[in-house]
């Protein structure tokens, strides 16, 4: 019996010294994030008298929040009625979490001449209210229309969308909390084609 516990005890020993002093040499480095320890670049090739190559890593996963996320995907214009160019927008919810309540879209339009003709800096349309967008869905809206100065020369028209703006009184992130707040805006801009068009931009 005392041969056994002997024997026990030896092994234990031997084991105790291959954990511990090996791992003084293969250093790891252990980053503290709010989801666990993470353990990167670390190497146990030492355990195994450098006869293996076994890399050890632990990344903690993050986990996934369920939250939406809404975005402006596209701004399009349209010419309509040969003096005027339609503009609408497409929302999309890229998150995991429906929106259910009503959130609005703000946009601002422009006309300007890539010649020099008298524009139309300033074009603000009146907010357009969506009354909720499940996740992974979208939804367009026609929000306005830009009138043309005329139609002799090439004419640039220009929208900015942002969708859940800051309310004036209220939260700096709108009415709807989301995953990311830095991709609610989208611009573009299309040309109207006069007598002698410019076709480096593409047409409404």
């Amino acid at each position: 019996m005392n041969t056994l516990r002997m024997t026990i005890a030896l092994l234990s020993a031997a084991t105790a010294a291959a954990i511990t002093a090996p791992a003084a040499q293969a250093a790891c480095q252990i980053i503290k994030t709010p989801w666990g320890l993470q353990v990167t670049d670390c190497n146990l090739s030492e355990f195994y008298k450098n006869r293996y190559d076994v890399p050890l890593e632990i990344r903690p996963n993050r986990p996934i929040l369920r939250m939406p996320n809404l975005t402006v995907s596209d701004v399009d214009g349209t010419l309509i009625a040969n003096n005027a160019v339609s503009v609408s927008v497409e929302i999309e919810n890229t998150g995991t979490l429906n929106v259910s309540s009503a959130f609005e879209v703000s946009v601002l339009g422009s006309v300007s001449s890539p010649t020099g003709g008298v524009g139309i800096p300033f074009i603000p349309f009146p907010p357009t209210s969506i009354p909720g967008l499940p996740a992974g869905s979208t939804a367009a809206r026609t929000v306005g229309t830009v009138p043309l100065p005329n139609r002799t020369q090439d004419w640039d028209v220009c929208a900015i969308a942002t969708v859940d703006p800051a309310l004036m009184g209220g939260p700096a992130w709108g009415n709807i909390f989301e995953t990311n707040e830095l991709d609610n805006t989208k611009d573009r801009c299309c040309r109207v084609y006069g007598p002698k068009p410019d076709t480096s931009r593409r047409s409404c």
